[in-house]
């Protein structure tokens, strides 16, 4: 049987949460650009977040990271299907 956490949704869209989550994301990132425009206003941002994630509104935008060149991973070829 599956094990259900009671509450989750709330914990992990909690602006406390969330905040602490910026912070972690943006450390030695900061001087970046999409860093540095987050973190300008990055408590409104999180305010923000946690308001669309509670009422179901949020809509991720384009991605501005580079978690495939850090894994080692490459973008499929689409054509090569």
């Amino acid at each position: 049987m599956a094990k259900t956490h009671k509450h989750l949704w709330q914990k992990v869209t909690s602006l406390g949460n969330l905040m602490q989550a910026a912070n972690l994301a943006m450390s030695g990132r900061r001087s970046l650009a999409p860093a540095a425009g987050f973190f300008a206003e990055w408590e409104l941002e999180c305010v923000n977040l946690s308001e669309e994630l509670e009422n179901g509104s949020y809509l991720p935008g384009p991605s501005h990271g580079n978690a495939g060149r850090q894994s080692g991973l490459k973008r499929p070829d689409p054509q090569g299907w």
